[in-house]
């Protein structure tokens, strides 16, 4: 059995402010966090805390990768179609 497993969290892109996940795609590029774009969202690490910079701009996307990080959680998947987790703020998309 693979002593090193990854654990990741499936959570609603709607548990991110708007404005703040339309941040992601650029910040993935430029390679200020540590992730990929999917079909269906956004996955990102939480073992590597966002630069001071990221985490002013995108207070909310740093709140949930440290809920997910102190949940036991490596990756976060940001997902369209997730249902949003009840314990992190949800926002509506308009």
């Amino acid at each position: 059995m693979p002593t090193d497993q990854k654990i990741m969290a499936r959570i609603s892109t709607t548990n991110l402010p708007r404005q703040e996940a339309e941040q992601i795609s650029d910040l993935l590029r430029a390679h200020h966090i540590t992730g990929q774009t999917l079909d269906q969202g956004w996955l990102i690490t939480t073992t590597q805390p966002l630069p001071d910079t990221v985490s002013a701009s995108t207070p909310h996307l740093n709140y949930v990768l440290g809920f997910a990080r102190a949940q036991g959680f490596d990756w976060v998947f940001f997902d369209f179609d997730a249902e949003p987790v009840e314990e992190l703020p949800q926002f509506l998309w308009n």
